[in-house]
């Protein structure tokens, strides 16, 4: 994907998630989605939580600051996350399939249930996308 004027290799993303959420996450996909008022799309991450993982049991604080100390730039860093209900869906070459997640985008609304979660550099976490945020980010009131 392409964000703020920079190409970011999602596999090099995704094997950066990997490390830090270490045996918390089964599987990672990152793709780039469009956001509204934006140049480029926007890093997002969809993640497979372990066996008996949930949401709930990540600090999604430390995993925030282990990205960068992992020395993933911040402009790589995914700025939204989604949190597969299912586990993730690869081609019949086992690749992952990207279109589905891409065509989605961030709206929480679109997701089937999967949590979907914002990089929130003030408070130096990922937090979960409400509705309101969604509509905030979409509109343009908020600086990404």
């Amino acid at each position: 994907f392409r964000w703020r004027g920079e190409n970011c290799s999602t596999a090099e993303v995704a094997s950066v998630v990997a490390l830090v959420l270490g045996d918390q996450v089964a599987d990672v996909n990152v793709y780039g989605v469009e956001v509204e008022h934006t140049d480029g799309r926007a890093g997002m991450a969809a993640l497979a939580l372990a066996d008996g993982t949930g949401s709930g049991d990540v600090d999604w604080g430390a995993f925030f600051l282990g990205l960068g100390a992992a020395g993933l730039a911040p402009y790589a860093q995914p700025l939204f996350l989604r949190v597969a209900s299912e586990g993730l869906e690869y081609t019949a070459t086992f690749k992952h399939k990207k279109e589905d997640l891409r065509s989605q985008g961030f709206d929480p609304s679109a997701m089937g249930g999967d949590e979907v979660f914002f990089r929130d550099a003030n408070q130096m976490t990922y937090v979960p996308l409400t509705p309101d945020l969604h509509r905030k980010i979409t509109a343009g009131m908020m600086r990404l």
